[in-house]
């Protein structure tokens, strides 16, 4: 029910008895200037990205013809505005944002985020917002969809069915080379001295995003499977597992963000960098398939280093190797990874070369060492036993001779015979002089599903792998109520796959941006109180900033 509208008088005498100032001067002193630091660095990250000049080419491109309104706002003044926000700890709410281009902004912040207005109401500002933001979707749109009422199935059904695929897919690969630049915006906030100290080693993982009905309006019995959320394209995310869910009343109805995000250069190293997220991706829960491919290409797109690989066992060993373990070994990456029991043991052969538990052995290895760790993890030896199985190994341990050569063949070194207790693999009978040759070749093919740079289980395996709690302790703080807040749909109340892609890519922005900063102020030696300097007014950042000459190289776009 509307309230019953009143005459001026009355609501200025109002406004006298319940706060003591009328409606101009209240509405004068409730809002506080917005942070300079925040349109600053938004500006910056969004000029460095170069999605901005982008974005109007396309929008060139698919323009029929000149009619039509102007757009009050550019669509890279819009990723300003929706950016600063964010790092303010707002999110991407449209009232929020009107409310600071009416009360918030002097002339120049207008001026510094590229809008040439400077005047209208909060409900003007939103208007001119909104529609510059839907016309920036609508060039990434991957997955249109009414989004102000729920489909039924039959419904759903013709959507599908009505979509025009290769557009669908063109602008998908718009929207992830657009988001993963703008992610790549704030990296490049790094000093160039710090940035050179990574090596390349990356952990991959995927975190839950919730939409607002995350509950996805779950029915009964065979009624589950139903789609019965405005958001369509989103879907059921359970515990355990690849996490893609039915339906079942425990499970959320959400999205899920892929990150690739930095760790350090060594387990015991220093921290010598910020651990910040350098490439994201969005899919449904579960929909993990070739997400991991495509977060290592536009990392390797944008010229970041290649190192090691960690990450759960969703992606190495279980992804399919021409997806995802054969195209990174060839980019130069070596992994670090985890099995299920199934995968322990013997998992391949070549020649007189065993695959064991990811690393290459001579053939003649006893079968109860074979499976020590599968022995393990079934209950059958205790964990002091598996360990002393593991040390015994390493004398049977094929040694790499160099790095592999561009096609992927790796040679190898046998063990010197009699270095260790040769038995022969079908009657396990001990041998006393096995011939094998004095070196090896293996092609990429060979063992490429579970191959991994150290010995499984061991010491240095335990060290590196546990770096990938990296990712996980990004996550975490990607979802702190007291910064970015993605674990609140409220924060992004925004419908549809792609503005929770681009709402969610903006809040890792942020936290980069976090990261980096808290990175400088903790290497910087304590000043003494009498030798600090009064921060400078506004108006001389703005004067620096303003003369600084920004010249970002603006990448390839997806064709």
């Amino acid at each position: 029910m509307s309230a019953q509208h009143v005459d001026a008088g009355k609501a200025e005498a109002w406004m006298l008895e319940a706060f003591g100032m009328s409606l101009d001067e209240y509405k004068d002193n409730q809002y506080g200037r917005f942070p300079l630091a925040y349109i600053t660095t938004a500006k910056r990250i969004v000029e460095r990205s170069g999605v901005g000049p982008v974005l109007e080419e396309w929008f060139a491109e698919e323009r029929k013809g000149v009619a039509g309104r102007k757009a009050d706002i550019s669509m890279q003044a819009v990723l300003i505005v929706l950016l600063m926000h964010v790092l303010d700890g707002r999110g991407v709410v449209f009232t929020k944002m009107a409310e600071t281009l009416a009360n918030r902004l002097e002339p120049g912040d207008f001026a510094l985020i590229g809008i040439k207005a400077s005047e209208g109401s909060e409900k003007e500002w939103f208007h001119r917002l909104w529609r510059s933001a839907q016309k920036l979707i609508k060039l990434v749109d991957s997955r249109p969809a009414p989004r102000h009422k729920k489909l039924k199935k039959n419904q759903f059904a013709k959507l599908l069915a009505a979509l025009d695929q290769p557009m669908c897919d063109l602008k998908e690969t718009r929207m992830r080379w657009m988001c993963n630049q703008l992610v790549e915006g704030s990296v490049s906030l790094m000093p160039r001295e710090v940035m050179r100290r990574y090596k390349g080693n990356l952990a991959i993982d995927a975190t839950r995003v919730d939409i607002l009905g995350k509950a996805g309006n779950p029915g009964k019995g065979k009624d589950h499977k139903k789609r019965r959320s405005i958001d369509v394209f989103a879907g059921y995310w359970r515990r355990g597992g690849s996490h893609g869910g039915t339906g079942r009343r425990t499970e959320i109805w959400s999205y899920e963000l892929e990150l690739g995000v930095w760790v350090r250069n060594t387990p015991d190293g220093p921290d010598e960098f910020p651990l910040v997220a350098s490439a994201v991706g969005f899919h449904q829960p579960g929909k993990v398939r070739g997400e991991g491919l495509l977060l290592l290409n536009s990392i390797r797109d944008r010229g970041h280093a290649i190192g090691t690989l960690m990450s759960d066992r969703a992606y190495v060993p279980s992804a399919r190797p021409e997806e995802l373990q054969a195209p990174a070994r060839a980019m130069g990456w070596i992994f670090v990874a985890d099995y299920k029991k199934t995968q322990l043991g013997l998992q391949a052969w070549h020649e007189d070369a065993i695959l064991v538990d990811g690393t290459w052995y001579v053939k003649y290895m006893p079968q109860t060492l074979i499976n020590a760790t599968a022995d393990s993890r079934n209950g059958r030896i205790d964990k002091k036993t598996r360990n002393g199985r593991l040390e015994a190994r390493i004398p049977y341990m094929l040694k790499p001779k160099g790095r592999p050569d561009p096609e992927g063949y790796q040679r190898f070194s046998y063990p010197p015979v009699g270095s260790y207790s040769a038995v022969e693999p079908v009657s396990q009978k001990h041998l006393r002089a096995p011939k094998t040759p004095s070196s090896l070749t293996i092609p990429p093919s060979a063992g490429m599903k579970y191959r991994q740079h150290l010995q499984y289980n061991s010491k240095p395996w335990k060290k590196w792998y546990a770096l990938r709690n990296t990712v996980e302790s990004f996550n975490k703080s990607l979802k702190d109520s007291n910064a970015e807040g993605l674990a609140d749909p409220g924060k992004r109340p925004g419908r549809g796959y792609t503005f929770a892609f681009l709402a969610s890519t903006l809040a890792v922005v942020s936290a980069n941006v976090r990261k980096i900063a808290t990175f400088i102020r903790s290497v910087v030696d304590p000043v003494p109180s009498k030798a600090r300097t009064r921060a400078p007014r506004r108006v001389d950042v703005m004067k620096r900033f303003f003369s600084e000459e920004h010249s970002p190289a603006i990448p390839a776009p997806p064709q």
